[in-house]
């Protein structure tokens, strides 16, 4: 098993009116072709939001932005300050992982201003 640091300790924030998105930046994305599991370790110090954040992981087998899939989506509410962990294991999941491995976060729209500070590591196998 090996342990990677999908995203250090970041704090996002964004305020808008309508529906907006932070994706994590492509020197950031992990390669993570030689595996086929993954356990995701989700740290959540806070969040401020008016509506629900939703954090997403997600794979694909190129570096083209339209190929990604979403594997997996957790809800980050102001009470979700917490660790959470997510197994996606080829076998079992409807979507395996594949070559690159990023994140997203995307507020609904009249979600207005938000901020959530947290880290992600992953164990692939």
């Amino acid at each position: 098993m090996k342990h990677l640091c999908l995203t250090d300790w970041v704090t996002l924030r964004a305020n808008s009116s309508s529906v907006i998105t932070i994706t994590q930046g492509e020197e950031a994305w992990l390669d993570v072709g030689d595996y086929e599991d993954a356990i995701f370790y989700l740290d959540v110090r806070e969040v401020t939001a008016a509506n629900t954040v939703n954090l997403y992981y997600q794979t694909s087998p190129s570096k083209e932005d339209a190929s990604f899939v979403n594997i997996y989506s957790i809800a980050l509410t102001p009470t979700a300050t917490t660790q959470t962990t997510q197994r996606v294991l080829a076998k079992y999941s409807a979507v395996p992982i594949a070559r690159y491995v990023r994140w997203q976060i995307a507020g609904l729209a009249g979600t207005g201003t938000f901020d959530a500070t947290l880290r992600i590591h992953v164990a692939v196998t």
